[in-house]
Protein backbone atom coordinates (compact mmCIF):
# COMPACT_ATOMS: atom_id res chain seq x y z
CA UNK A 1 0.00 0.00 0.00
CA UNK A 2 1.62 3.38 -1.29
CA UNK A 3 0.80 6.49 1.51
CA UNK A 4 2.46 8.83 -0.87
CA UNK A 5 2.66 9.87 -4.73
CA UNK A 6 5.37 8.39 -6.29
CA UNK A 7 5.76 10.23 -9.58
CA UNK A 8 7.88 13.04 -9.56
CA UNK A 9 5.57 15.34 -11.55
CA UNK A 10 3.10 15.45 -8.77
CA UNK A 11 6.08 16.29 -6.17
CA UNK A 12 7.29 18.94 -8.84
CA UNK A 13 4.03 20.66 -9.24
CA UNK A 14 3.75 20.92 -5.42
CA UNK A 15 7.31 22.58 -5.27
CA UNK A 16 5.56 25.12 -7.64
CA UNK A 17 2.70 25.43 -5.88
CA UNK A 18 4.15 26.19 -2.94
CA UNK A 19 6.55 28.76 -4.48
CA UNK A 20 3.97 30.75 -6.05
CA UNK A 21 1.59 30.94 -2.63
CA UNK A 22 5.70 31.47 -0.55
CA UNK A 23 5.32 34.45 -3.38
CA UNK A 24 2.13 35.84 -2.96
CA UNK A 25 2.16 35.67 0.75
CA UNK A 26 5.36 37.47 1.28
CA UNK A 27 4.03 40.46 -1.19
CA UNK A 28 1.04 40.99 1.07
CA UNK A 29 1.51 44.08 3.40
CA UNK A 30 2.28 42.67 6.89
CA UNK A 31 -1.11 40.90 8.32
CA UNK A 32 -1.07 39.92 11.86
CA UNK A 33 -2.81 37.56 13.20
CA UNK A 34 -4.02 37.43 16.96
CA UNK A 35 -0.48 35.16 18.71
CA UNK A 36 -1.26 32.27 20.23
CA UNK A 37 2.47 32.01 21.50
CA UNK A 38 5.09 33.88 21.55
CA UNK A 39 7.55 32.26 18.47
CA UNK A 40 4.07 31.41 16.01
CA UNK A 41 5.63 32.68 13.26
CA UNK A 42 8.84 30.61 13.51
CA UNK A 43 6.72 27.82 13.67
CA UNK A 44 4.77 29.16 10.68
CA UNK A 45 8.14 29.60 8.97
CA UNK A 46 9.41 25.80 9.84
CA UNK A 47 6.24 24.58 8.85
CA UNK A 48 5.63 26.08 5.26
CA UNK A 49 9.77 25.05 4.36
CA UNK A 50 9.16 21.82 6.21
CA UNK A 51 6.33 20.75 3.88
CA UNK A 52 7.67 22.76 0.76
CA UNK A 53 11.28 20.63 1.33
CA UNK A 54 9.55 17.55 1.97
CA UNK A 55 8.01 18.18 -1.74
CA UNK A 56 11.38 19.23 -3.06
CA UNK A 57 13.03 16.03 -1.97
CA UNK A 58 10.35 13.80 -3.06
CA UNK A 59 10.71 15.50 -6.74
CA UNK A 60 14.57 15.02 -6.86
CA UNK A 61 14.21 10.90 -5.78
CA UNK A 62 18.26 11.10 -5.36
CA UNK A 63 20.12 7.58 -5.01
CA UNK A 64 21.97 8.81 -2.04
CA UNK A 65 19.77 10.16 0.46
CA UNK A 66 23.10 12.39 2.30
CA UNK A 67 23.13 13.88 -1.65
CA UNK A 68 19.43 15.21 -1.11
CA UNK A 69 19.51 15.94 2.30
CA UNK A 70 22.25 18.56 1.13
CA UNK A 71 20.22 19.63 -2.04
CA UNK A 72 16.84 20.13 -0.11
CA UNK A 73 18.70 22.34 3.02
CA UNK A 74 20.27 23.98 -0.09
CA UNK A 75 16.90 25.07 -1.50
CA UNK A 76 15.06 25.95 1.56
CA UNK A 77 18.13 27.99 2.55
CA UNK A 78 18.39 29.86 -0.45
CA UNK A 79 14.77 30.09 -1.16
CA UNK A 80 14.41 31.53 2.56
CA UNK A 81 17.07 34.19 1.80
CA UNK A 82 15.52 34.84 -1.54
CA UNK A 83 12.11 35.14 0.53
CA UNK A 84 13.38 37.22 3.63
CA UNK A 85 14.81 39.31 0.73
CA UNK A 86 11.41 39.94 -1.37
CA UNK A 87 10.55 41.14 1.73
CA UNK A 88 12.42 44.20 2.17
CA UNK A 89 10.17 45.42 -0.74
CA UNK A 90 7.09 45.03 0.47
CA UNK A 91 5.14 47.98 2.01
CA UNK A 92 4.84 47.00 5.87
CA UNK A 93 6.96 43.67 6.02
CA UNK A 94 10.75 43.95 7.83
CA UNK A 95 12.24 41.07 5.72
CA UNK A 96 16.27 40.28 6.59
CA UNK A 97 15.03 38.63 9.95
CA UNK A 98 18.20 36.13 10.60
CA UNK A 99 15.62 34.12 12.79
CA UNK A 100 12.90 33.01 10.39
CA UNK A 101 15.51 32.35 8.00
CA UNK A 102 16.98 30.02 10.66
CA UNK A 103 13.65 28.42 11.09
CA UNK A 104 13.64 28.11 7.42
CA UNK A 105 16.54 26.33 7.40
CA UNK A 106 15.91 24.03 9.97
CA UNK A 107 12.24 22.95 8.20
CA UNK A 108 14.67 22.21 5.52
CA UNK A 109 16.40 20.04 7.49
CA UNK A 110 13.89 18.25 9.02
CA UNK A 111 12.16 17.68 5.49
CA UNK A 112 15.73 16.02 4.37
CA UNK A 113 15.40 13.74 6.86
CA UNK A 114 11.92 12.78 6.94
CA UNK A 115 12.26 12.28 3.01
CA UNK A 116 14.84 9.91 3.25
CA UNK A 117 12.55 7.87 5.45
CA UNK A 118 9.71 8.03 3.30
CA UNK A 119 11.39 8.04 0.31
CA UNK A 120 11.85 4.35 -0.72
CA UNK A 121 15.18 3.94 -3.02
CA UNK A 122 15.28 5.25 -7.00
CA UNK A 123 15.62 1.94 -8.77
CA UNK A 124 13.87 -0.78 -6.30
CA UNK A 125 10.03 0.63 -7.20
Amino acid sequence: MRLLPVHRGFWWACVFVLLVVLFVASSQASYVPHLLFTWQDKVQHFAFFAIWGFCFHRAIRLENWRSALLWTVIFCAVNGALDEWHQTFTPGRSGNDPFDWMADVLGGIFAGLLGALFTPPLFKQ
